[in-house]
């Protein structure tokens, strides 16, 4: 008997391979509930992977619920490209999350397997699989009815298709040939707010002198994604310090004032100190669902080590010590929406597990994410085949002047696609889609060839 994943396959993508190399017995069906019986019957509890998770209709979880309601434990894991979240660990740990699932109730379905581990646990992921809306599983695409992204991607499909009856390579084949039905508004605004960073050994810099954004520019940066995209995750920080914004108690301000159901505020930092408005902002985010119902601010803190001179070996420009202690004063009374976050590098990828195991203990959100160096990349699984870019459909990068890069990882605005203060988000979005339409003919650029974040989720 003993663990087997069902790769129940409906767009020919190979990706039991990865379970397999973990020492797993691997069974690849297509999506039909006869085939589906036949193999539950071989394990004792069982991992559904869904290969084409960009759609799962309600005839198929219907099917699934019939299984599970046979006495079998199913755990879904949405398979582009969740099997990353145990690129770090060993099937021993796979196997000891496997048996939680197993141990808990057969008679109904489960969330995804990365969800037992808690949703931000690893590769930056702060990612469900919200199985009570069965209307529509667009996974990929993180569209939804409940969002206004996925009324919007629905309005246009519903006039060539029957969104929730057609297969997914139907659907996929739709959206290749007009990408603007999944481009046209963003749900992730990395926006970097700050001209200064602290100096580290393991991110990318800006190639260009920044300075910080007005006060007033990013209050009405605010308004305009508010307008565009209604529900969405706002991101404070990418790689620059955002708390040395020499406004940033004034930012603060505006978005304590404007803490409010379907949006998330993120912010991203080095915790350099700690400010009464900051605590007052995180008061003022309690008990107010955000984006995805998530937390309305979060607070995400780039921790490189827990070992002092592990860390001053990676940043220089902060204290160690002073980090600490202002990230469990943060956890002691925000605990909730807290993260502390570890960028793994060639530097502290040895002590990764011990970092993870010990703030874990320590009732921690912790959050393990890929390098954005090319050093360690290469020990990392990707999909074994490439997609169009997962952060090039959701996400929309901000620079302090208002320049739009293609992505994060355009750092020397080589493509740079407008202006936030004089276009419009929706126009500048709109421009990804030759990008878009270029990676489905599997047809890369060279920043895009050398990328290795394709495949890694915003929220």
């Amino acid at each position: 008997m003993g663990v087997g994943l069902i790769i129940i396959d409906d767009l020919g993508l190979d990706l039991g391979i990865n379970y397999q190399k973990m020492g797993y017995k691997v069974k690849k069906i297509k999506p039909n509930i006869h085939d589906l019986v036949n193999s539950v019957k071989d394990f004792e509890y069982v991992v559904i992977s869904w290969s084409s998770s960009p759609f799962l209709s309600s005839s198929k979880i219907s099917d699934l619920v019939r299984i599970a309601q046979l006495g079998y434990d199913i755990v879904f894991i949405p398979n582009l490209p969740e099997f990353m979240e145990f690129e770090i660990w060993n099937s021993e740990f796979l196997s000891e999350k496997l048996n939680i699932a197993r141990l808990s109730s057969a008679s109904e379905v489960k969330k995804p397997l990365r969800n037992l581990l808690n949703s931000t646990e690893l590769d930056e992921s702060i990612y469900y699989t919200q199985l009570d809306y069965p209307d529509i599983r667009l996974f990929r695409w993180n569209l939804s009815p409940k969002f206004y992204k996925g009324l919007v991607a629905f309005e246009k499909l519903s006039k060539y298709i029957d969104v929730l009856e057609t297969s997914s390579a139907e659907l996929l084949s739709i959206i290749n040939k007009d990408p603007s039905i999944i481009l046209e508004v963003p749900t992730f605004y990395s926006i970097e707010i700050s001209g200064r960073f602290v100096d580290n050994r393991y991110l990318p810099n800006w190639r260009i002198d920044l300075e910080d954004m007005k006060l007033e520019n990013f209050e009405n940066l605010f308004n305009q994604a508010k307008e565009t995209s209604r529900n969405f995750a706002f991101s404070i920080g990418i790689y620059n310090e955002p708390m040395f914004h020499e406004n940033f108690e004034s930012i603060l301000e505006f978005v304590s004032k404007s803490i409010s159901e379907g949006i998330t505020f993120i912010l991203n930092t080095s915790l350099p100190y700690i400010s009464e408005k900051l605590i007052e902002t995180l008061k003022s985010s309690q008990n107010v669902k955000g984006y995805n119902d998530f937390s309305s601010f979060v607070v995400v803190v780039d921790l490189s080590s827990l070992d002092e001179d592990l860390f001053y070996s990676m940043k220089s420009g902060i204290d160690f010590g002073s980090v600490i202690r202002n990230i469990q004063e943060l956890k002691s009374k925000f605990p909730k929406n807290i993260f502390v976050k570890v960028f793994r590098n060639i530097y502290n990828n040895h002590r990764i597990q011990e970092f993870y195991l010990k703030l874990k203990s320590d009732g921690y959100n912790v959050i393990i994410s890929r390098s954005r160096l090319p050093e360690i990349n290469a020990i990392d699984l990707n999909l074994p085949e490439r997609i169009p870019c997962y952060k090039i459909q959701t996400s929309i990068v901000v620079l302090p002047n208002g320049n739009v890069p293609l992505c994060e990882v355009d750092t020397n605005l080589s493509f740079l696609l407008g202006n936030v203060f004089v276009e419009s988000i929706r126009d500048i979005s709109l421009k990804k889609v030759n990008f878009y339409s270029d990676h489905v003919l599997k047809n890369f650029n060279n920043m895009c060839e050398m990328c290795k974040l394709w495949d890694e989720y915003d929220l």
